[in-house]
C-alpha cells in the first residue's frame, strides 16, 4: 500500500516563503545536492507546544528525551526541539518518515512560525557545533550525580544517589513545562520532587547529623540536611538549599496526588523554569557546602 502523508504549514526557507497545506511526501522536496526549486528537506515545520503533551502522559507507550520522541516498538522522530515562542519545531524529512496516524496528531497542532528554529537546533543541525550550554534537565542530572559522588568525613558518607538506581528511573516523566496546562505543572512537580529530593538518604543523613549533635529521631532527609547545615555553621545557605528543596516538597504535597490541585498565580511555565534553575543552584550549594564540612570526632 502506498504510503500516505499529511499536509503541512511549512517554512520554506530556502525559497524564502510560507507553503500552506504542503505535502509531506518527499518528491515534494529536495536535498542540498539537487539542482531544484523544490523546498529542502530541512524545511522547519512549527506545532504548538500542547502537541508534545500526547507523549508526556503515556510514558509506558511513548519515550519523550530531550531532542527525540520514540513509540516503543514503532515509529522513532529523529528530532526535534522548542524556540523561543514556546513552538515545537522538526523538519519536514523526519516529520514523513512517521506513520500516516500520528502525521494527523501534528495537523492539528500545526501553525505558523512566530520567529527562527531554537539557537540550539541552528547550532548542532546546521553548524554541527555544540550548543553553547547543557540544557537545564541535563545541568540537573550533572549536578545531582556530582552530589551523588561527594564524600563526606573520613567514613565517606554518601548523602544522595538516585530513586530507583539511576537517573533513568528517577528522572521518568521529568518534562519541561511547555504550556499553561495545571496538569502538566503538577507533574513536573511531582517528578522534580521525585527526581531530587526522593534521592537523599537517611541513614547517611542521621548519622551525619548525630555527630553533630542531633538527637531528634522523627526528622526527616530534609529536617536532617537543614540541621546540619546549621550545626555546621552554614546558616546562609539554609534558604537556597533547604528552603528551595522544602519548597518543592511542599508543591508537590499540594499537588493533585493529594487532590488539592493548587497552582502558584502566574505563568506555569514561567514558575517551572524559575523553580527548576533554583533546584540545580540548591544542589550545586549543597555540593559545595558538604565538601567544606568537617565532622565532629566522636
Amino acid at each position: 500500500m502506498k504510503k500516505k502523508y499529511a499536509d503541512f504549514i511549512v517554512q520554506d526557507w530556502k525559497n524564502n516563503t510560507i507553503l500552506k497545506d504542503y505535502s509531506i511526501d518527499p518528491k515534494n522536496f529536495a536535498n542540498y545536492f539537487t539542482e531544484s526549486d523544490l523546498p529542502f528537506e530541512t524545511s522547519p515545520i512549527f506545532f504548538k507546544a500542547e502537541v508534545l503533551d500526547k507523549y508526556k502522559n503515556n510514558p509506558d507507550k511513548y519515550e519523550l528525551k530531550e531532542r527525540t520522541i520514540s513509540c516503543r516498538g514503532g515509529w522513532y522522530l529523529e528530532t526535534y526541539d522548542i524556540n523561543q515562542y514556546n513552538q515545537v519545531h522538526t523538519y519536514a524529512v523526519y516529520l514523513g518518515r512517521l506513520p500516516y496516524k500520528e502525521q494527523l496528531h501534528w495537523l492539528q497542532y500545526n501553525e505558523e512560525p512566530k520567529g527562527a528554529i531554537s539557537k540550539r537546533s541552528f547550532q548542532t543541525d546546521f553548524e554541527a557545533k555544540f550548543p553553547d550550554e547543557n540544557p537545564p534537565l541535563q545541568q540537573l542530572q550533572d549536578s545531582l550525580e556530582a552530589l551523588g559522588k561527594t564524600e563526606i568525613g573520613d567514613e565517606k558518607l554518601f548523602i544522595w544517589s538516585p530513586k530507583g538506581g539511576s537517573w533513568e528511573a528517577a528522572g521518568r516523566g521529568l518534562h519541561y513545562v511547555n504550556s499553561e496546562n495545571a496538569n502538566q505543572w503538577h507533574d513536573f512537580i511531582i517528578a522534580l520532587a521525585n527526581a531530587t529530593n526522593e534521592g537523599f538518604l537517611k541513614k547517611p543523613l542521621g548519622k551525619i547529623a548525630s555527630k553533630f549533635g542531633n538527637e531528634n529521631k522523627e526528622l526527616g532527609t530534609l529536617g536532617l540536611l537543614k540541621f546540619i547545615l546549621k550545626a555546621s555553621n552554614n546558616e546562609d545557605s539554609i534558604p537556597i538549599i533547604h528552603g528551595v528543596l522544602n519548597d518543592l516538597q511542599l508543591s508537590r504535597g499540594k499537588g493533585k496526588a493529594h487532590g488539592t490541585w493548587t497552582t502558584p498565580e502566574g505563568s506555569l511555565i514561567e514558575d517551572a523554569n524559575n523553580r527548576l534553575q533554583d533546584v540545580i543552584h540548591s544542589i550545586n550549594e549543597l555540593k559545595q557546602v558538604l565538601e567544606t564540612i568537617e565532622l565532629p570526632t566522636d
